[in-house]
């Protein structure tokens, strides 16, 4: 080999060694402990740039802190829930799961329908999503659960395609059920029930819902819907459940004694004759939270406003208004939530308001460690606070604290003492997305403690 060669060969050695160099820290900070492509959400670039200083370190250090301490005992009293997720997740079986269930395209899905809270009896079914067979933006969503002759619950929603000139949402629903919940009209307490001589109670409801809908954007995160429903329910005699005895035991006129035959309708207006309305509504919300579905940042503010008049013999006139104020504060893939419900009924005739068109601020989206439908009332308010945080790419937990009660017309046997707490913690699983921030939930199951007890609410593909 001649110098000039020598001399090429070393001058190619050289550069490659520069370029390896080079190209070194870019390769570690694509590779990292955990091989993959770089993640945005994680503060990774693509030309292996460290990501510049958050400004609000500090500043969150605190709330890290606090809210760190409830994290850990949380995730040491879940350690089998982790443990098991971590199982699911090294063996992909969530996705797995998730493509057998749904098309290529990912527009029609069939997943299973699982319903359970404590105090009432479980109930499973199925549910057909389909955003593709009636055009782009149609929706046909298909869901029906039951748990034998004492529930049964069948819903239809179909919305037109994009193109249609006035695309109007409909929906059908049918609802028999024979163990619901009364406990009085004025968000009675547990020791206010007991002075009366009342206690909780179970009825039957066989409810026929049909509704069309409008929605539509007015100027950047303003949007309003409006909707036309026809509502009929009919109510019974309930079953005895979980030690709580049928209505017309508890809420008679003499309640123990042989002429205890009928409900009075002083105490559960609207129980003979039903209800059967009409209803027009109007749904105002400002939203300027973040596209993304698992972790907003931001705050939502809604006024929702409905006329009820009864037909067919039913005299009700009312109407509802009630307002929702959400805001959310995203940590990276932790959220604090905070959301604060309220509303009232106001009669617009001499008739009562039908019992089961009271407000109640009970259930999954109000105080948790309650039972559904536990406190009506004509005005109620809720509080919720809730922490959650990545666990895996498709569940997160979290920890909540809930408060609220029902009170009379214009909030006015309203009172602290009167508001109820409850705390818990919850898991919710999500859909299989590669961009995990951006997924939808599935399934969320939820431990809450009040007062009145410890609570457990399971829900699957509602």
């Amino acid at each position: 080999m001649n110098s000039k060669n020598t001399k090429s060969a070393v001058s190619a050695v050289a550069v490659s060694m520069v370029v390896v160099s080079l190209a070194g820290p870019v390769r570690a900070a694509g590779q990292g402990p955990n091989a993959g492509p770089p993640d945005p959400r994680q503060g990774e670039r693509l030309d292996g740039r460290s990501p510049p200083r958050n400004p609000r370190r500090v500043a969150l250090a605190v709330p890290r802190l606090v809210l760190g301490v409830p994290r850990v005992g949380l995730k040491l009293a879940l350690w089998p829930v982790f443990r098991v997720s971590e199982t699911i997740e090294q063996n992909a079986l969530h996705s797995r799961l998730y493509w057998a269930l749904t098309s290529e395209d990912e527009k029609i899905r069939v997943w299973p329908v699982v319903h359970y809270e404590t105090g009432f009896l479980p109930s499973v079914g199925l549910r057909y999503y389909d955003t593709r067979s009636l055009g782009t933006g149609s929706l046909v969503d298909l869901r029906a659960r039951t748990a034998g002759p004492s529930l049964f619950l069948a819903e239809m929603r179909l919305r037109p395609p994009d193109a249609t000139p006035v695309p109007l949402a409909v929906t059908f629903q049918y609802l028999h059920e024979n163990d619901a919940l009364f406990a009085g009209i004025h968000g009675e307490t547990e020791e206010e029930l007991e002075a009366q001589g009342r206690a909780e109670s179970r009825y039957e409801v066989d409810r026929v819902l049909g509704r069309i809908a409008h929605a539509r954007g007015l100027v950047g995160p303003l949007s309003l819907a409006l909707r036309g429903e026809v509502d009929v329910r009919d109510f019974d005699n309930g079953v005895e459940r979980n030690g709580d005895r049928p209505i017309v035991e508890v809420y008679c006129t003499n309640p123990g004694t042989p002429s205890c035959t009928e409900v009075d309708e002083r105490l559960v207006p609207g129980f003979r004759h039903g209800v059967r309305v009409v209803r027009g509504g109007a749904t105002l919300r400002l939203d300027t939270r973040s596209v993304d579905a698992r972790y907003p940042a931001g705050f939502s503010v809604l006024v929702d406003s409905v006329y009820s008049h009864g037909v067919i013999g039913d005299a009700s006139q009312h109407l509802i208004l009630a307002g929702d104020t959400r805001l959310s504060v995203r940590i990276g893939d932790r959220t604090l939530l905070l959301s604060v419900r309220g509303g009232l009924v106001q009669p617009l005739s001499d008739a009562s308001v039908p019992f089961d068109e009271l407000l109640s601020p009970t259930g999954s989206l109000g105080v948790r460690g309650l039972k559904t439908g536990r406190l009506r009332g004509h005005s109620a308010l809720v509080g919720l606070l809730e922490y959650r945080w990545l666990v895996a790419p498709y569940l997160d937990t979290s920890v909540l604290v809930d408060y609220g009660g029902a009170f009379d017309q214009g909030f006015q046997n309203f009172g602290v003492d009167r508001m109820i707490p409850s705390v818990g913690i919850g898991l919710r699983v999500f859909r299989h997305e590669k961009t995990y921030w951006q997924s939808g939930r599935i399934a969320a199951l939820q431990v809450a403690f009040s007062e009145e007890g410890f609570r457990l609410l399971l829900s699957a593909s509602e």
